[in-house]
């Protein structure tokens, strides 16, 4: 397969001419693909046709996402220039402004990033073959040639379906139908991939309640250095919001309400907590659901998470700033309050806190070392073992999936099944308990 890179990127080279190849720089990964297409643009194969989407790259943030402004704030330095008479130029102004700043937010940033990869991949094929100006609009058979490619590359079904989801998407931003717009034609084809490779699901076991109940029962976790109970307070936080870790990463310390029921009017709930999440991912209907942390059993004992989270707060300087204004209802991010969970720095032999947030693969390493502190393989573990253990123990325990939704974000229970990994067979014997045999 590596004699088959290599000729791919020798024709590619061949095709764009001996300049433009200089400057290329290739990606990692089993396709071919080239990093900086921007600079094919001025190369012979696209000098005549419509780069606009050919070479469209939405995959950055936008201004409107992701800083530590407010939206209007950033509306604001977008719209800083002073303000001109309605006219069709103005007109034309705005068009633009709201095709760069909002039209790519439909989609999270990183399902952008992933698309403009794969679509970079298919770029790069193209290129290879010659066939640059069959790929907007792409009809079936160039499509056709272009699977059969990535089958010889070795590519797994899912990896195929994600190019093919980068090809659809580009040619919605073009405004062409999509080579696979027929009714049923992606599911055929999907189907077809199974059938030919098997579909195997990954081996990612749950972090269940036994888990947890070990990390709370560590000893000495209270006086614990900051790195341990980071690991271990992700990880339970994880399982009990039934939380991406992406969603974990990017709490921050006025994200914890503390008595958020009791202060609401509803009486009962004191030393309860609700964890807000700014953003659920495909669910902007029910964005920002709190997920609660309820009172231990026992007051004072070890299995006191909300307890233990204020004291972590408070030990490792995490607390909300004194001047933040944030309401409940809040959906931006706090530019006073520090991270739930920080990095951490070596200097010397000391380790320092720093002010930069967990990234999504810092947070998912630092769950799964958790397990290590209680001797579990960590093995077929990952960041995602915490969202599958939240949901798969809260089905056992018969929450309806309507309230379960509220607490992991789910649009529909197809989505949140895919999550669910029985620790027993319990509730596969209600239906043969339904006959009274």
């Amino acid at each position: 397969m590596s004699e088959h890179v290599s000729l791919i990127r020798e024709a590619v080279a061949r095709n764009v001419g001996a300049a433009t190849a200089a400057s290329l720089t290739w990606a990692d990964g089993k396709v071919p693909t080239i990093a900086n297409v921007a600079a094919l643009r001025n190369c012979e194969m696209f000098r005549h046709l419509d780069n606009r989407f050919l070479l469209l790259n939405i995959s950055e943030r936008t201004a409107l996402e992701g800083g530590n402004k407010s939206w209007r704030q950033v509306l604001d330095d977008i719209d800083s220039c002073p303000a001109t008479e309605p006219s069709a130029a103005a007109f034309d102004q705005m068009a633009r402004a709201f095709t760069a700043n909002v039209a790519p937010m439909a989609r999270q940033q990183s399902t952008r990033a992933q698309q403009w990869r794969n679509w970079r991949a298919v770029l790069t094929l193209a290129v290879a073959h010659g066939v640059v100006d069959r790929l907007l609009p792409m009809h079936k058979d160039t499509l056709y040639a272009l699977s059969w490619q990535l089958i010889t590359l070795h590519c797994s079904a899912s990896h195929m379906e994600q190019v093919w989801g980068a090809i659809a998407h580009r040619h919605s931003l073009a405004g062409l139908p999509s080579p696979l717009a027929g009714k049923g034609e992606y599911s055929q084809w999907k189907k077809s991939l199974s059938v030919m490779q098997g579909r195997p699901s990954p081996l990612k076991f749950p972090i269940r309640k036994d888990h947890i109940w070990r990390l709370l029962s560590l000893p000495g976790l209270s006086t614990a250095s900051y790195v341990m109970q980071r690991n271990v307070l992700a990880a339970v936080l994880g399982v009990l919001c039934c939380a991406r870790v992406s969603e974990m990463a990017e709490l921050q310390a006025c994200d914890v309400l503390f008595d958020f029921d009791t202060l609401r009017g509803s009486p009962g709930y004191e030393g309860t907590a609700a964890i807000r999440i700014r953003k659920r991912k495909n669910d902007t209907l029910r964005k920002g659901l709190f997920p609660r942390l309820g009172r231990a059993r026992r007051q004072g004992t070890m299995f006191d998470v909300v307890a233990w989270l204020q004291i972590y707060m408070w030990r490792f300087e995490l607390t909300c700033h004194p001047e933040c204004d944030r309401d409940a209802n809040d959906r931006e991010r706090c530019p006073r309050c520090p991270p739930l969970f920080v990095q951490t720095a070596r200097r010397g032999k000391t380790t320092k806190l720093t002010a930069r947030p967990c990234s999504r693969q810092n947070l998912g390493q630092a769950m799964v070392r958790a397990l290590g502190y209680i001797q579990v393989s960590t093995t077929a573990f990952s960041g995602i073992s915490a969202r599958k253990g939240g949901l798969s123990t809260a089905i056992e325990a018969g929450v309806p999936e309507a309230i379960l939704f509220m607490q992991s974000g789910h649009g529909q229970s197809k989505a949140a099944r895919a999550y669910v990994s029985l620790n027993s067979p319990k509730l596969l014997f209600d239906t043969w308990a339904a006959f009274g045999l």
